[in-house]
């Protein structure tokens, strides 16, 4: 039987779109190819998030690796980024809908260490029993040491454990131990109010 309901951050609970967030800060085509690249798509967004490197050091790299007149503008991003998340309000009244039923609900993200900080100043942060991320813990997903943190913290049973995730290599690295989930879409909640019930899972 299903007790824990564990979701991912990006396009799950919040929208995380780098073309869209280029938007804010660049103003033509070039720039914003140079900022996804070099930014969000390049290595050191994925050291951000194991927490290999900090963010002084990503910004050194960020001025080497761009054009000289968006050094700042990368440093702006990475102070800012979370001020532009956009929140799945549907998916936090079905996150309210299970805790009201019974369910202990958990955060599983690989994120930048600011975005903890994000968290704890959002009202997301109340509808969960408590939260696991990458940058904190010195590993991401889908590695199986980040799952087996979670489940040592906060002594849960990987059988009894329901996984929402938008990364398919994610859900099947939680399927390995144990876990069941779903691969999400934003744009579909039918299927996970499908896969809800596939589950036994109640939110009515």
């Amino acid at each position: 039987m299903i007790k824990n309901i564990v979701c991912d951050m990006g396009n799950v609970l919040i929208e995380f779109s780098p073309e869209k967030l280029v938007e804010k800060y660049a103003n033509n085509e070039e720039d914003k190819k140079a900022l996804l690249d070099i930014v969000f798509y390049g290595k050191e967004w994925l050291d951000l998030d194991e927490g290999t490197l900090d963010y002084d050091d990503a910004i050194k790299i960020f001025r080497c690796k761009l054009p000289e007149h968006l050094g700042d503008t990368a440093e702006e991003i990475l102070n800012t980024w979370t001020n532009y998340l956009v929140e799945d309000e549907n998916m936090k009244k079905i996150v309210k809908k299970l805790k009201d039923k019974g369910y202990k609900t958990y955060i599983l993200s690989n994120a930048p260490l600011n975005m903890k900080k994000y968290l704890l100043k959002s009202d997301l942060s109340k509808l969960f029993d408590g939260m696991i991320i990458s940058a904190e813990e010195k590993i991401s997903k889908p590695k199986e040491g980040i799952y087996k943190r979670l489940f040592e913290k906060y002594n849960l049973n990987p059988v009894e454990s329901f996984f929402i995730d938008d990364r398919k290599v994610n859900i099947d690295s939680a399927n390995k131990l144990g876990m069941v989930g779903h691969v999400h879409d934003m744009n579909n909640l039918e299927s996970l109010i499908s896969d809800f019930k596939k589950y036994g899972i109640s939110i009515d």
